[in-house]
């Protein structure tokens, strides 16, 4: 058997150098491999990619960071690779490598993302490929450069050749909708689709929350890890909480267990005392039940959109603020000046690109025109 850890969000931001607990770092150096989502290029570039959103960019000492915590790579597929454009992503990469780091999920050839996104590494018994893509936002580019995009039937085909050469299949991908527990219910059917496809486990982060959690045709799949080690303040409840996932890979099935997180005031990285873990694990029971329920998801889901239906309003193409010609003068008017504002522009191509928001605003609309 074989065992592998997965750990959520991780942003160092430069001056900051917290620590990982002697207890968590046994946990990680006990598995034959561990990963960690970087949130962002590692570079000392000052080119910024334009974008709409927060730039994240990490000094070097990072990935030292992550070494001495015990994880053996990182996962590159997510929404903030790109921030210093490719050049800080190529620093990323060397830097990586520099440090044994292995990495996955993102790449600087024109079409070698499709590529990045798939890794083999070495278990004690075969081999694990581990498949990495995000939802399209920014560091997904059109000509393939950059972190690998969210494509189910890509993905899929990338499941079965894995599954063909004999591998155990770890899939990870980077979406969702940020704070909410859940699976938007058509994310929760694609990655069902992937467990029925051969994928041994699947987990998820992106949300900054842990997430709920289920086994699906004997996979288990994880939709929310929360953050690991993330350096920046937020008034999210649960934003300071984190899970790792240890998955044990055998030939008849995967077993995995759960192990909660928190960050300290100064972002140091702890186990869960006993009484918070049970909180955790309470939550995520919750959480289990919710997403096997048609109703229930659909109900939560329906909430979640709802409450981000004025985000979506602000952002798309604005509405007529009166009736007659005058209402119309006037939304001409915001509709070129919404044309003339790249920050607006960017926004609404963000909202309308990216799968998890498209789906939210979809449903918002659909709510709205009941």
């Amino acid at each position: 058997m074989s065992t592998v850890i997965v750990a959520g969000d991780l942003f160092l931001r430069n001056g900051f150098a917290p620590g990982v607990s002697r207890a968590v770092r046994d946990q990680i150096a006990a598995a034959d491999h561990a990963l960690v989502n970087l949130e962002g290029p590692v570079t000392a570039r000052l080119e910024r990619l334009s974008k709409s959103g927060p730039h994240l960019t990490m000094p070097a000492t990072a990935l030292d960071r992550v070494r001495d915590a015990g994880f053996t790579g990182v996962t590159l597929a997510n929404n903030h690779i790109l921030d210093a454009g490719l050049g800080g992503l190529a620093d990323t990469l060397a830097d990586a490598a520099a440090r044994g780091l292995a990495t996955v999920g993102a790449g600087t050839e024109p079409a070698g993302a499709r590529d990045a996104a798939r890794i083999r590494l070495p278990l004690p018994a075969g081999w694990l490929t581990v498949l990495n893509y995000c939802e399209h936002e920014w560091s997904v580019r059109a000509d393939g450069a950059g972190a690998s995009g969210w494509d189910v039937l890509d993905a899929r085909a990338d499941v079965v050749a894995a599954r063909a050469a004999g591998d155990a299949v770890l899939v990870i991908l980077h979406g969702g909708n940020e704070y909410f527990p859940l699976p938007r219910p058509g994310l929760r059917r694609e990655l069902r689709f992937l467990a029925e496809s051969g994928a041994d486990a699947i987990v998820m982060h992106h949300s900054h929350v842990p997430g709920a959690y289920e086994v699906w045709a004997g996979v288990p799949i994880f939709y929310g890890l929360g953050n690991f080690q993330f350096t920046a303040p937020s008034t999210a409840r649960a934003w300071r909480e984190g899970l790792l996932v240890s998955l044990t890979f055998s030939p008849t099935d995967t077993r995995f267990a759960v192990v909660p997180l928190r960050q300290t005031d100064s972002y140091d990285v702890r186990l869960a005392t006993a009484t918070e873990a049970a909180e955790t694990r309470n939550e995520l029971e919750g959480y289990r039940l919710q997403v096997g329920s048609d109703e229930a998801l659909t109900a939560r889901w329906e909430e979640f959109a709802a409450d981000a239906a004025g985000m979506y309003a602000r952002g798309l193409l604005p509405t007529r603020p009166f009736r007659g010609h005058l209402g119309r003068a006037a939304q001409l008017a915001r509709a070129r000046l919404f044309w003339r504002d790249p920050d607006a522009r960017m926004i609404a191509l963000n909202y309308v690109r990216c799968e998890s928001h498209l789906e939210a605003m979809r449903t918002a609309l659909q709510l709205r025109s009941r």
